[in-house]
Parts: structure tokens; C-alpha cells; sequence
């Protein structure tokens, strides 16, 4: 999975972007954090240099879901629950590491199998 640069939920377009040092003055301005979500900003930042993919990922995620609960409840409320958030972010992520296939890439082969079968189909026919 590739975290995007840009993503819409709505009206509001967020960015995505890489921090190098990262803390939340809403509460401990010396805790450091992984990741922070402005959602009247549209941005989501990542701290830059994290252990491995699967963190940022994860991190990536929590913040995706900071957004996505702001703007399906329309209020801070969801947002500020971290448990809720952090098993939303999971979940997102999960889903995202475990979907199999491509059911428009499948459909399209499909499609295109019994289309030239049609075609082979009608230029014997023509030639008979």
C-alpha cells in the first residue's frame, strides 16, 4: 500500500506530509508522537524516520481515522477518543494489508475473453 500525498473526504482535500520532529501542544508538548491529524488544515503528518513500513502504515491509518470520524459525526467528539480511533485505524489497515485480487482487473479479462470470442466468433461466420 502506498500512503497517498492527497486524498478528498468531502468537501476538504488533505495532504499528507512527512515531519521530522512531531509533539501535540493540546497536551504534552515535550511527547513526542508518531503522528497528528489537522483536520480544519486538511493535513495529517507522519513522523519522518520510523521504525519500519508496517508502523507508518499504522500510523498513517490512526491519522486516517482522526479524519474519517470528524467528518462522519461532524464534531470533534469521535476524534478525541483514542481507543476508538486507534481500533478504526487497525481495522483500516487491516483491510487494506489482507484485500486479495482486483474485481475491476478480473471483470475487465472477463470482458475482454468474451469479447474477442464474439469477434473470433463473427469472423468465422463472415468467412464461411
Amino acid at each position: 500500500m502506498t500512503i497517498p500525498k492527497k486524498f478528498k473526504l468531502q468537501t476538504k482535500t488533505f495532504e499528507v506530509h512527512y515531519a521530522s520532529h512531531l509533539n501535540n501542544a493540546g497536551s504534552d508538548p515535550d511527547q513526542d508522537i508518531l503522528g497528528l491529524c489537522h483536520m480544519t488544515d486538511g493535513l495529517i503528518y507522519i513522523q519522518k524516520g520510523l521504525i519500519d513500513r508496517e508502523l507508518e502504515l499504522q500510523v498513517y491509518y490512526h491519522e486516517l481515522a482522526h479524519a474519517l470520524l470528524y467528518h462522519a459525526d461532524g464534531s470533534w467528539q469521535l476524534t478525541k477518543n483514542e481507543e476508538l480511533v486507534d481500533r478504526l485505524g487497525h481495522l483500516l489497515y487491516q483491510y487494506d494489508e489482507s484485500k486479495k485480487g482486483d474485481l475491476g482487473t478480473a471483470v475487465n479479462k472477463t470482458l475482454k475473453a468474451d469479447l474477442t470470442k464474439f469477434v473470433n466468433t463473427k469472423l468465422d461466420e463472415e468467412g464461411e
